[in-house]
């Protein structure tokens, strides 16, 4: 059973991973993750101390997880909170090993995130927190460790954009500057890797802007510069995806150093990514209004910000605020009242 439960997970990933989360049918992959857990509970209650079934268990929970946190933020979250408590059941030598420690600090920066997206900054921070020393620590351990390092910069940036949201841009920035040094070491070292030059023009503009607000210009225009020009060149790739070129909207339009922003080509970046996004992902909406807007068409602004909403679809009872929601929300109000 429990060969059966890892078959039917490693199935429904691959899924899941070939339709992306941009216009991913998600059916598909949960019904074969669906059907692991099935197995790998089977499997757990003849041997409830099975530690490799445990954590194939925790991991197909962790995938839909991913999946479920798409469309219902709320049961995504769900889904991490009881992977993280099947972890507790494993024996104690078992929970402690360096592999259920590192999956264990993923789900909790997973959640973490997912809660300061839906507006709970003091419970995301707190998760965000309880995973910080367990990557600090492996990365401690194997500084020669691509991974280690990279998803230590990753709970980083998460860290310091939940503070961001939570007003507290001093700590904000001091995390995102720790998130910007750890990926410019990681680009030195894997020079082939094409997520890490992304990643880290995106951490340049964000620590850019913050140092702007924090009245340090001088300081900003290093960061601001290398993040405009990296994500120029991106936007005009015929490659780049739907969520790189909304970085690239993100930088061209947001910059905090004026003289570099570019709110044409910013709008072209979105267009192009809705046409990839086949006009149906809320956030690429939420970016072509903002581009629409400061290109001065507020008609055009509304209307994607409305169609951003729409594809939300209604709130749900009980559904707690979403950050997504909330801004598409202030758009379509903003831009139809500057259409008339």
């Amino acid at each position: 059973m429990q060969d059966a439960g890892k078959g039917w997970q490693i199935y429904g990933k691959r899924l899941s991973e070939k339709g992306g989360y941009i216009t991913m049918n998600s059916d598909a992959p949960l019904t074969s993750l669906n059907q692991s857990v099935k197995y790998l509970e089977a499997a757990l209650r003849l041997d409830p101390k099975n530690a490799s079934t445990i954590q194939a268990l925790v991991e197909t929970k962790e995938a839909i997880g991913r999946i479920d946190a798409q469309a219902n933020p709320t049961k995504g979250m769900q889904d991490f909170s009881d992977a993280l408590s099947l972890i507790a059941q494993a024996p104690e030598s078992d929970r402690q090993s360096v592999e259920m420690q590192q999956i264990r600090a993923r789900l909790l920066d997973l959640l973490g995130w997912g809660l300061g997206q839906m507006g709970d900054f003091k419970g995301s921070l707190a998760r965000l927190e309880e995973a910080r020393p367990i990557v600090d620590a492996q990365a401690a351990a194997d500084p020669s460790n691509l991974g280690t390092g990279f998803r230590r910069m990753d709970l980083y940036r998460s860290i310091g954009l939940v503070e961001g949201y939570a007003g507290h841009p001093k700590e904000s920035l001091e995390y995102l500057e720790t998130s910007t040094k750890i990926l410019d070491d990681l680009v030195r070292r894997d020079a082939a890797n094409r997520t890490y030059p992304v990643l880290l023009a995106e951490m340049q503009g964000r620590v850019a802007n913050l140092l702007v607000e924090a009245g340090r210009k001088p300081d900003a225009e290093p960061y601001a510069r290398a993040s405009v020009a990296y994500f120029r060149t991106l936007g005009e790739r015929p490659d780049a995806t739907p969520s790189q070129l909304m970085e690239c909207v993100r930088s061209l339009a947001e910059i905090g150093v004026p003289a570099l922003r570019d709110y044409p080509a910013a709008l072209r970046f979105a267009q192009r990514a809705n046409q990839l996004a086949e006009g149906k992902n809320p956030g690429v909406l939420g970016y072509l209004a903002e581009a629409y807007a400061l290109n001065k068409n507020y008609s055009k602004a509304a209307e994607s910000a409305e169609r951003g909403l729409g594809d939300m679809g209604p709130t749900k009872p009980g559904e707690p605020p979403s950050r997504l929601r909330g801004w598409l929300r202030q758009e379509a109000g903003e831009y139809k009242a500057k259409a008339r």
